[in-house]
Formats: C-alpha cells, structure tokens, sequence
C-alpha cells in the first residue's frame, strides 16, 4: 500500500464516521421538536376553559379518595383470620354491631404448634407451622392458622398468638 492509499483510506474513513454522526444529530434533533411540539400541544389543551392545574388536581384527589372508599366497602378475604370485632359508638356507649355478635368467639386451641421451617432474611420472612395432622402453607408476620396468629418472625425463633396465649417457637 502506498502513501496515498493510505491518505485516501483516511479520509474515507473520517468521510463516513462524519456523515453517520450527522445523521445521528438531525435524529435527535428531529426527536426533540416532536417532543417539544407535543408537549406545546398538552399545555395548551390543559389551559383550555374550565381545566385550571388545580381543578385536575382536585378531580384526581376526588377520584383517589372514592376508590379508597370502594376498596374499604369490599367483603374482607375468608381465608384470612378475621379483625377485630367492629364496635360503632353510639351517644358514648359502645355498642356492637349484629355482625360482631353473629360471629362467635374462637375457642383457644389446646394444641401449640409446632415450627416445621422457618426462612429469615430481611425482605419477607417466612415460617410453616404443624399443628395437629395439619400443615400450614408458608407464613409471614400477620399470618393465621388453625387460631394462631404470626406476631414476629426472628432468625432463630417465631412468636405466635391464640387469644391472649403468646408463645415462642424455637428451632429444636
């Protein structure tokens, strides 16, 4: 190869990488005056009559606020223990509500559960308890079964709940 071979392969090659970075610039230029327009185009369809930031802020706050009162109207999961028996003050006397007296009273159960596994870590521990001929499906803090509730899932030990009856589960 020769001098001026290697001149003209330079230039070739400085010609072409010039012209595919000017291709690349009028790209992104074209993008941003799409993305200018559109945005031009929003602010004045927001500032139309009646559409004041402030009244779409309202609207959204007004929406929230009755989803939240539609998700707190839904049936709670059966699966799931049940709360604390609803109580509605009425003139300053507590009164229960028919639904809290039609739901009995668990009786506690005699049997304390055994700990089967138990996985820690810090994102979502999780532990299965036996009890009776019964084995729990994997449990979190809050978590019910057969009358006990998961209270606090430690790296070597579990505190469960029936009632008033608190116990720790350690492994063995």
């Amino acid at each position: 190869m020769q001098m001026g071979d290697q001149k003209n392969v330079r230039i070739l090659i400085a010609a072409v990488l010039l012209a595919g970075t000017g291709m690349l610039a009028a790209r992104a230029v074209h993008t941003m005056h799409e993305v200018s327009a559109t945005r031009s185009q929003t602010d004045a369809e927001a500032k139309g009559p009646g559409s004041s930031r402030i009244n779409r802020m309202k609207a959204t706050m007004e929406e929230r606020r009755e989803a939240r009162h539609a998700a707190a109207s839904l049936p709670r999961d059966p699966f799931r223990g049940p709360s604390a028996q609803p109580v509605r003050e009425n003139d300053g006397a507590a009164v229960q509500t028919a639904e809290a007296v039609a739901t009995p009273a668990r009786p506690a159960t005699a049997s304390v559960p055994a700990l089967r596994a138990l996985v820690y870590d810090n994102v979502r521990p999780s532990v299965q308890l036996a009890c009776e001929d019964a084995i729990s499906p994997w449990l979190g803090q809050g978590d019910t079964f057969k009358g006990w509730t998961v209270l606090e899932i430690g790296p070597g030990s579990v505190w469960i709940r029936n009632g008033s009856r608190k116990q720790e589960l350690g492994l063995n």
